[in-house]
């Protein structure tokens, strides 16, 4: 891949706009087709979705509107603040592993394309104040109440992410991840060196498949004298320990009569 092309797909990954703006654009797409939908279903058909006048579809969709806009700047502001506060403790790559992960853009995605949504079908309501027909495109306002249970759903999600980001092994691993795949964009055909295990030939040195913490070993003995052939484990030295990807997190030793 061309290095300018690269650089500006690096630059759209990093961008916290990107998702946001393809949600609203679908999010209007799809306003418009269901209030074109709804004129063409009779409010008998499907009496469970709403079944309230125009006066109660506006007041529904004014406050799911102001619900959804005010969680979100208030939700944001606050990740924000915590975010500078953890970035100046830790490490300035908090903020931006927050603006490029997926995850986020998603959340922020969704309360955008909720608040759009609602407000181009609120825009189609007709009261009969204005000596037309009252209209109300019911099928549209479902989809309105689907998208705030959306919505309240990814809030849930997003402040258990926003918890789960800014601990210090998450940022750890979000660092070496980022680091890793920057080397292998600079040397495709190298292999990142994994960290040298000094252990005995009988010894079998267990490397993680993925990034976290060990707990416990289970079987493991730290103590007494091994039998013969048995296999004795070295757990972490203490309760819990972090490990990486290419670092030892247990090695495993088989007894041949001595210690």
């Amino acid at each position: 891949m061309p290095k300018p092309m690269a650089t500006a797909l690096e630059a759209v990954r990093q961008s916290l706009w990107v998702i946001p703006v393809l949600a609203v654009a679908v999010a209007l797409l799809a306003a418009e087709a269901m209030v074109g939908i709804s004129t063409q279903v009779s409010p008998g058909w499907v009496p469970f979705v709403f079944s309230g006048g125009p006066d109660g579809a506006q007041a529904l969709l004014q406050a799911i509107a102001g619900s959804v806009i005010t969680v979100a700047g208030v939700t944001f502001s606050i990740t924000i603040i915590a975010l500078q506060l953890t970035s100046t403790q830790f490490s300035p790559r908090v903020l931006r592993s927050f603006i490029r992960d997926r995850a986020n853009q998603s959340v922020f995605a969704t309360f955008l394309a909720t608040f759009v949504y609602t407000l181009v079908v609120l825009g189609s309501v007709r009261t009969g104040s204005d000596g037309q027909e009252p209209y109300v495109p019911i099928l549209a306002v479902a989809g309105a109440l689907a998208l705030t249970l959306v919505s309240i759903a990814m809030l849930a999600f997003f402040i258990h992410h926003v918890a789960h980001m800014i601990q210090v092994t998450e940022i750890t691993r979000r660092v070496s991840v980022e680091t890793l795949e920057a080397l292998r964009r600079e040397w495709p055909d190298e292999t990142p060196p994994r960290e040298a295990v000094p252990s005995s030939d009988a010894d079998e040195v267990v490397l993680p498949a993925h990034q976290g913490r060990v707990p416990r070993v289970r079987g493991a003995r730290s103590a007494g004298p091994p039998r013969r052939g048995s296999r004795r484990g070295h757990p972490p030295p203490s309760g819990t320990r972090a490990v990486d990807l290419g670092r030892q997190a247990a090695r495993v030793g088989v007894a041949a009569g001595r210690v």
